[in-house]
């Protein structure tokens, strides 16, 4: 025991990393960035805006699938540039899962399009930790983010409409008819006869 009380009184914390050093180095605007876009999101829920977004999407019900995909990602890509990825999905996919059973189109058909439009957050440093990174190094306006972020979210957004029209149905083998049909058994209970 004597040895150990001697190794303890010779002992002396030493911190890794020293909060001045921290305090000067660290780039907080990343992280104010991040939590404000996360506060957005709550906000939405607390005050009933996803439910107004869902009603305002009504319209698109008689319309055809490939007009309803294209809205879903123009309003996926608007959006994410408000809010955090994780954040707008959390939003978003919820309304998209109603919006499909009122239309009837398979619920992976209006969610992966969605899904793939809320990663074209390219405009502002709100929208992704990279883009709030280059941002607050000051060598980075937000015109300029803006400018070259609209020219590739409009080509993320045509691209990503044609690969929902031509690969997600025989990738994931959806068949709208087989949905419908589902629906429809279980509506009527006719499995449990």
């Amino acid at each position: 025991i004597l040895n150990l009380t001697i190794v303890l009184e010779q002992w002396k914390y030493q911190p890794i990393i020293r909060w001045d050093h921290l305090s000067k180095n660290f780039p907080w605007g990343v992280f104010m960035l991040q939590g404000a876009g996360l506060a957005i999101a709550e906000g939405f829920k607390a005050s009933n805006l996803s439910d107004t977004i869902a009603t305002f999407l009504q319209f698109i019900v008689g319309a055809s699938d490939i007009t309803i995909i294209f809205i879903i990602i123009v309003l996926s890509a608007i959006f994410t540039e408000f809010t955090s990825n994780l954040a707008c999905a959390t939003i978003l996919f919820p309304i998209l899962d109603s919006i499909a059973k009122t239309t009837g189109i398979h619920a992976a058909r209006l969610i992966l399009p969605s899904c793939m439009g809320v990663s074209l957050s390219f405009m502002l440093p709100i929208a992704t930790p990279p883009n709030a990174m280059i941002f607050s190094s000051g060598n980075v306006r937000i015109m300029d983010l803006i400018k070259v972020g609209l020219i590739m979210k409009l080509f993320g957004i045509v691209i990503i409409l044609i690969a929902s029209m031509i690969l997600i149905t025989p990738i994931f083998r959806i068949s709208p008819f087989v949905e419908v049909l589902n629906n429809t058994l279980l509506l009527n209970d006719s499995f449990n006869e």
